[in-house]
């Protein structure tokens, strides 16, 4: 059996990673566990940011997007029944855009047509991992129509999203915000304000809506669980009154909203992994709130930052390669990692003092240009 760079998840983080070695001209082998049909269906709305549309344009996608997304131009931040917003837009940093969003699986479809024909990777489906084992040889043992297969790897790449559990990887990690949930939906309101993105901090939670596909928003509730339970199981006529009431009119009455999915927000990230040649990225390596958008725009950062650390050691020591990003990684991370934790907490925080200081804070930011530039830096660049 032939050693190989083995990467496990077959999501968007996985096919960039897969795309990226392409372009050093690696190959490599992506195994994800769902089936074919099973992937690739999901409409939720996905931000991108500026920096994640730079690798993307380096590895020839960007392209295939571009009449598949909408421009964020504007982001308006406020807070109910207080005085103070914030503005921030894309003049703040001289961009064609803040960010853009598209849905999940025109990107995840756009990425799967660009490997499709690449001779340098090579996806296997319905291939879920059990066990590693790191004894003489590095290898994998994965079970794929009910028989079981392995694979020497010479390095293996985590892209799995950090949910699987694999016997023989040895990985601990930090978690935080285990008392919070979001809800995810579509909503159609009288009126699309289709380059304007909204962030509305309420005693409920914080809410974002995104100009999204078919002139509807997409919108992402978090808030703690004890908050969130009535939003779930309402009829959607209610919801629909409680999100006009802690939203306000900015974009008129919604009328109308699609299928609500919920899921618990745990943020955790990897503080130390002990097998040899092996990595995690995106949501393997950190799991972050919605808050900020900045979860699947981190893990494309640490895409780029793998690629630069291989370009420059394309003698291919794997363990000068795992070691260097790791430093890198947890230390940039960390950032990002503490600024969406903080947004998730504060701002859910009902005290009256809390809720005062919260407006003057966002009057303050938008008459003051050099920390609009900062903050339009990290939701656009995530640093």
């Amino acid at each position: 059996m032939a050693k190989d760079i083995v990467i496990l998840g077959g999501g968007p983080i996985g096919l960039m990673t897969a795309l990226m070695l392409a372009k050093l001209n690696i190959p490599s082998n992506i195994l994800e566990s769902n089936q074919s049909k099973k992937i690739g269906k999901d409409k939720r709305a996905l931000a991108l940011s500026n920096g994640t549309r730079y690798v993307l344009e380096q590895l020839d996608v960007w392209s295939l997007l571009e009449k598949l997304l909408v421009k964020v131009d504007k982001i308006h931040t406020s807070q109910k029944r207080t005085f103070g917003r914030t503005i921030l837009s894309k003049e703040d940093i001289g961009k064609e855009a803040i960010a853009y969003i598209i849905s999940y699986d025109d990107l995840i479809d756009s990425l799967k047509l660009k490997i499709k024909d690449n001779k340098f990777i090579r996806m296997e489906q319905d291939a879920k991992v059990i066990k590693i084992n790191n004894h003489k040889t590095d290898k994998i043992i994965y079970k794929k129509s009910k028989k079981n297969f392995e694979k020497i790897f010479s390095f293996l790449i985590l892209a799995d999203g950090g949910k699987s559990s694999i016997e023989g990887l040895n990985i601990a990690r930090s978690n935080d915000l285990d008392d919070y949930e979001a809800i995810i939906t579509n909503i159609k309101a009288e009126q699309f304000l289709k380059d304007t993105a909204f962030e509305r901090f309420t005693k409920k939670g914080t809410i974002a809506l995104l100009p999204f596909l078919n002139d509807t928003y997409g919108l992402v509730w978090t808030g703690k669980s004890t908050e969130m339970s009535d939003l779930k199981s309402c009829s959607e006529d209610d919801f629909i009154k409680i999100t006009q009431d802690f939203f306000g009119d900015r974009v008129g009455l919604f009328q109308s909203i699609g299928n609500r999915l919920s899921f618990k927000l745990s943020q955790s990230r990897v503080i130390s992994i002990k097998n040899k040649n092996v990595i995690p990225i995106g949501n393997a390596a950190q799991i972050m709130s919605p808050v900020a958008g900045q979860g699947f725009n981190t893990g494309v950062q640490d895409i780029w930052s793998l690629y630069k650390i291989i370009s420059s050691n394309l003698n291919f020591s794997y363990e000068k390669i795992v070691e260097e990003f790791l430093r890198q990684r947890l230390l940039v991370k960390k950032p990002s990692y503490q600024f969406t934790s903080t947004l998730t907490s504060i701002f859910s925080d009902d005290l009256v003092l809390i809720n005062r200081l919260r407006g003057l804070s966002l009057s303050i930011v938008d008459n003051l240009s050099i920390l609009k530039k900062k903050l339009v830096k990290k939701l656009s660049y995530g640093k």
